[in-house]
């Protein structure tokens, strides 16, 4: 699978990506054949597995929920 992060820099949310990195890693790390991070700004922190959204903090105004996301990917 193909995971990409799009994370706000500007807002400091590079620990918050780089500790959703570690667990996806941790859980998927056999299934991941590649795994981007984007640094963005305006607030965003958007995952997408193989192209489609999986959760944007953008629309839904939260960070995702460990579980809810591991979840919706696996």
């Amino acid at each position: 699978m193909k995971i990409t992060l799009t994370y706000c820099y500007d807002c400091g949310y590079t620990d918050q990506a780089l500790d959703l990195v570690k667990k996806l890693l941790s859980d998927f790390e056999d299934d991941i054949e590649e795994l981007t991070l984007v640094p963005a700004s305006d607030g965003i922190f958007d995952v997408e597995v193989d192209g489609k959204m999986v959760h944007s903090k953008h629309k839904s105004g939260w960070f995702p929920e460990y579980d809810k996301l591991k979840a919706s990917i696996g």
